[in-house]
């Protein structure tokens, strides 16, 4: 049988490509859901909804942000920019605030990909 549903009971454990050469206990690893079918619409119109004062690239950002918000449930290994530890500060919202933009993007990109019908989850 084709999939045709998607689950988002389950999380899955990501390790940003950056991190992938460093041992299993240095890597940095964040725990993401996938979106739900109303939740992934949201997202594609944000990255489909481009008028002629918005830029492409701006909406990718926006639509990383919220596939994120929705997302994101929690990390493990993350270090300040002095290399302390920082811990999971407990829901998306306060998180994304935490996160260099590269790493928005890049989780935002996994997320969205991931929950297509069909893909497998999870690298970590």
């Amino acid at each position: 049988m084709r999939p045709f549903a998607i689950s988002r009971l389950e999380t899955s454990v990501h390790v940003l490509e950056a991190d992938r050469a460093d041992p299993p206990e240095q890597q940095m690893r964040f725990r993401l859901r996938t979106l739900s079918g109303s939740q992934r619409l949201e997202v594609l119109r944000l990255i489909m909804g481009t008028s002629a004062t918005s830029t492409a690239a701006a909406a990718g950002v926006d639509a990383c942000r919220k596939a994120l918000e929705y997302a994101l449930v929690g990390w493990e290994n993350v270090a300040d920019g002095e290399g302390k530890p920082t811990p999971w500060p407990g829901n998306a919202l306060r998180a994304l605030d935490l996160l260099p933009p590269e790493g928005v993007l890049a989780l935002g990109a996994e997320v969205i990909s991931r929950s297509e019908i069909g893909s497998k989850a999870g690298n970590g």
